[in-house]
């Protein structure tokens, strides 16, 4: 049986002061614990080890760095945290270094219902219930497959949902649950979150 999780926090990087304050305020209505940096460097001595996050909204431009860059150092040391970049920038680029990197693309300005989907993912498994992480670090899931693992396994999404919710074709979340199979050795996803909630990975009344 895997060790359970520390109380696990959501993340937000944001330096404009009026902005990080009105999104603390949505996000805490739907997550509790909250916390919040307005810089890369901030942000870093937030994520001390022994932390524990279950996701990071980071903004693109803060004044001392990227927040796609952010993320991407926060995941080499926590492992692939579901995460949500904001940006009033509408670039094709961006965005698709977004999607290769399974991270969300919001565009400012935004209110709550287009945190939801984000939040949904972050939610999905309680502070404190063994998660599904540490299976994929053994299995040497993508990022991407990971967040896809976390909406059909845990989130009981249909193809088609997944599709939706990470901005893919149908046809490219079969290809990455095929994948997932085969590094699990599982038959199918059904059966493959059976063994998980089996071996204490995910919670059986999920």
């Amino acid at each position: 049986m895997l060790n359970e999780f520390a109380v696990r926090q959501l993340l937000y990087v944001e330096d404009h002061d009026g902005v990080r304050g009105h999104v603390s305020y949505l996000l805490r209505e739907s997550h509790q614990p909250l916390r919040t940096a307005s810089s890369v460097a901030e942000a870093r001595s937030h994520a001390a080890p022994g932390t524990s996050w279950c996701g990071i909204i980071a903004d693109h431009h803060l004044p001392d760095g990227r927040g796609l860059t952010l993320i991407e150092e926060l995941r080499t040391l926590h492992g692939s945290i579901p995460a949500a970049l904001t940006t009033g920038e509408l670039s094709r680029t961006l965005a698709n270094d977004c999607s290769r990197l399974g991270v969300q693309y919001i565009v400012k300005p935004f209110e709550r219902e287009e945190l939801t989907a984000f939040l949904a993912r972050i939610t999905a498994v309680p502070p404190g219930q063994v998660g599904l992480e540490q299976f994929a670090n053994q299995i040497g899931a993508s990022p991407r497959e990971r967040e896809i693992m976390q909406l059909v396994l845990i989130g009981r999404r249909t193809n088609a949902r997944v599709a939706a919710e990470v901005g893919v074709s149908p046809n490219t979340v079969k290809t990455h649950i095929r994948r997932i199979l085969a590094k699990s050795d599982a038959p199918s996803m059904a059966r493959l979150r059976s063994r998980l909630q089996k071996d204490g990975y995910v919670a059986c009344e999920l």
